[in-house]
């Protein structure tokens, strides 16, 4: 009998269906804009989720991301991956210029104004079903994946590629869809052609139908799942004016809801000296992420350029605008359906082009970027410090500490005389990100650590130093007593070619080589919401509960354990100023984890059998394998550096946890089913002095049939 046990893990949804918006609670002003509110959009929503590393978020085909609306008012930054916490509730790229003396808009929040397609060079805006979100894994092949299979047809319009045979043109079948060495890429092309997708209800601004800036815009988002880049996806939105009309006193800025956890107690910040905005907590406990909450953050890597000034515009303003719900001042709400309002805060400004004012100064002085303190040390002018509630003018009600709340910031780049002429391209490169730290203010110090490390991946040309190849996983079950079973985890020897000289991050002649060294295997309590991050030890004590180390196979060559430095996530005075803190931490097996068995020095194996779950608690308290229960496991291939140049936090590259998790659930054989030959056994072979050994990976799928071996030219049979 042949029976198929097979893993289907759905790690990529695009969903068909209407559009679901409920978030922003506000009243519509009246102004002088011609407005559409839309009905019977002809756009097909479609939503991909990008969760190669730690990270899962979505992106849809309107121009938002970080929103689930395939659920009403649901987010869609979730961090750590599956485990139901987000981060963030929506973003999206919104654009606001003057075109012949008349405002034109596209906006992105809650529910985007944009639609697939392209404009001809006639002028007219096309769209079909080609014009879709493209979605790429590393380990995307054309067999497997229409989306690779068919990227070509995207190249034209701006699709990324690595170019393999180096001919400057992509050639299917050797070239490599995607960014380079990235862990997952997808890619549309938007516009602001349709204009049933143009609505008063968007959220920021919305429901201008003309003039129109006729932009296409490549928008590509990819992510990484090397060792410190787990908790970051990076963005492009690459934007061509392919009208005939100057865009005149343009301005571009990311909206962001961040919602970290629990929306109720928020603060948000800013640092220019970084282009970066950010959310923490305003206390150590949130009603989601609990004790010590991270923080979520942007940063702008790259830029509009101003061609008249020949100034890369960088971030021109940081302003936040404050829930209906909430009772902000009206110069500080949702400005939804108020497309003058939202343009004057793209500006920098409030809602009624009153200055957002600086309380530390007397007077308060205006200012473009709010809250641009250290949430940590208090240093500066943080929502600690409080604000001015001012509308009208430069007076207001100053408020000693800002209450936590539903915070809302926008991420601005442009400026009066900044004109996008008739086919000028402008990029915008940014990065979104998530740290945890030992305090909800120490978060916020290391989301801006994070930044730091996205900055020079930006700055290296996106080169990463790559884990080994993933070992593809494939488990299989050994029946034992009725009802229950062993699960064998066997993996193909794809990791063990690995070699890489880091050249980015390492001088050449630091000859930082990384080599394969082995392999961890990890069950992972699938009823958990946090995992360790093996990159930052300040992760691991809480979620290695979650995640058991069952075994490491290394090779035998005196290597065994390996000790990197890593922050300790405490500051220290040296001579009066604070120094971050740094102390050795085992990363091999990773901090506070046991040694297992045989370690160091096991050798190298490529499965695993396995008698017992490491989590009887999710199953009764039975630790034995059941028949019908789902169980989670990781392998994991880990590299080594040996060079003594190397840097803090580098010593060891492994793959991503998260990416390698394999969930399986053994199913009983029918009734009366025998096995022969079962798995682990050795066949027997008249061929010996070939070299032969065939043994039993998988019983389940054993045919009675003869087998082939081909050594060359070679024909055998047995």
């Amino acid at each position: 009998m042949k029976y198929n046990f097979k893993l289907v893990w759905l790690l990529v949804f695009g969903l068909m269906v209407s559009e679901g918006f409920a978030k922003p609670r506000v009243t519509l002003n009246q102004n002088p804009i011609t407005h559409n509110h839309q009905t019977g959009s002809i756009v097909t929503i479609q939503r991909v989720s990008i969760n190669a590393n730690s990270i899962n978020s979505i992106f849809q085909n309107t121009g938002i991301f970080n929103q689930n609306t395939a659920l009403q008012n649901r987010p869609g930054f979730e961090w750590p991956k599956f485990g139901g916490k987000h981060a963030c509730f929506t973003a999206g790229l919104s654009i606001g210029c003057y075109i012949n003396d008349s405002l034109a808009q596209v906006m992105a929040s809650y529910r985007g104004e944009y639609s697939p397609g392209y404009w001809n060079a006639a002028g007219a805006y096309v769209t079909n079903p080609d014009f879709k979100i493209y979605n790429v894994y590393a380990t995307s092949t054309a067999d497997n994946n229409p989306d690779y299979a068919n990227w070509d047809k995207m190249v034209p319009f701006g699709a990324p590629y690595v170019d393999i045979n180096r001919n400057g043109q992509y050639d299917p079948g050797v070239d490599k869809p995607g960014v380079k060495n990235a862990g997952q890429t997808a890619f549309i092309v938007l516009t602001d052609g349709d204009v049933s997708q143009r609505s008063t209800g968007e959220g920021f601004g919305g429901g201008i139908v003309a003039p129109l800036l006729k932009v296409q815009i490549a928008l590509t988002i990819w992510a990484y799942d090397s060792p410190g880049l787990e908790d970051l996806q990076f963005v492009n939105w690459e934007v061509i004016n392919r009208g005939s009309n100057i865009w005149k006193k343009t301005y571009m800025g990311v909206v962001v809801d961040p919602d970290l956890g629990d929306a109720t107690d928020d603060y948000i910040g800013c640092d220019t000296t970084q282009n970066m905005g950010y959310c923490y907590n305003a206390d150590n406990n949130d009603g989601d992420y609990g004790i010590n909450p991270p923080a979520f953050g942007m940063d702008y890597f790259k830029s509009p350029v101003n061609r008249q000034t020949g100034d890369t515009l960088g971030l021109t303003s940081f302003v936040f605008f404050t829930n209906t719900g909430s009772a902000p001042p009206p110069c500080e709400s949702d400005p939804n359906g108020e497309p003058i309002p939202a343009y004057r805060m793209l500006s920098g400004v409030k809602k009624d082009g009153s200055p957002f004012l600086n309380p530390l100064t007397t007077p308060p002085s205006p200012t473009k970027f709010v809250y641009t303190g250290n949430p940590e040390t208090n240093g500066g002018w943080t929502e600690a410090k409080g604000s001015v509630q001012n509308c009208g003018g430069t007076t207001g009600i100053t408020v000693n500490v800002n209450p936590a709340g539903d915070r809302r910031f926008i991420f601005n780049s442009g400026a009066d005389d900044f004109e996008v002429a008739p086919n000028d391209t402008q990029n915008i490169v940014l990065a979104q990100f998530v740290a945890r730290g030992n305090s909800n203010l120490n978060s916020a110090t290391l989301v801006k650590r994070l930044s730091e490390t996205a900055q020079k991946i930006y700055d290296a040309d996106f080169e990463v130093t790559p884990p080994p190849p993933a070992p593809q996983v494939s488990p299989v079950f050994t029946p034992t007593v009725p009802g229950q079973c062993n699960i064998t985890l066997n993996w193909t020897d794809i990791s063990e070619s690995y070699r890489y000289w880091d050249s980015v991050f390492f001088l050449p002649g630091d000859s930082n080589i990384y080599e394969f060294q082995g392999y961890e295997i990890y069950e992972i309590n699938n009823q958990a919401n946090t995992f360790p991050n093996f990159s930052d030890p300040l992760t691991i004590p809480g979620g290695a509960n979650n995640v058991k180390l069952v075994a490491i196979y290394d090779i035998r060559d005196g290597i065994g354990a390996v000790v990197d430095t890593f922050s300790t996530g405490v500051q220290v005075l040296v001579n009066g100023t604070p120094q971050v803190q740094y102390a050795p931490f085992p990363v091999l097996p990773p901090y506070s984890y046991p040694t297992p068995a045989g370690f160091p020095n096991t050798g190298i194996f490529r499965s695993v059998t396995l008698t017992s779950t490491q989590f009887p608690e999710n199953y009764g308290g039975v630790s034995a394998f059941v028949y019908g229960q789902t169980y989670n496991f990781a392998v994991m291939a880990y590299g080594v550096s040996k060079s003594n140049k190397i840097r803090r936090g580098f010593r060891l590259v492994r793959n991503s946890l998260t990416g390698q998790s394999v969930g399986y659930t053994p199913v009983a054989p029918p009734i009366g089913t025998t096995f022969e030959m079962k798995n682990n056994d050795t066949l027997n072979t008249d061929k010996r002095d070939l070299g032969v050994i065939p043994i039993v990976k998988n019983q389940n799928v054993l045919l009675n049939a003869k087998y082939r071996v081909l050594f060359g030219s070679t024909d055998t049979t047995y």
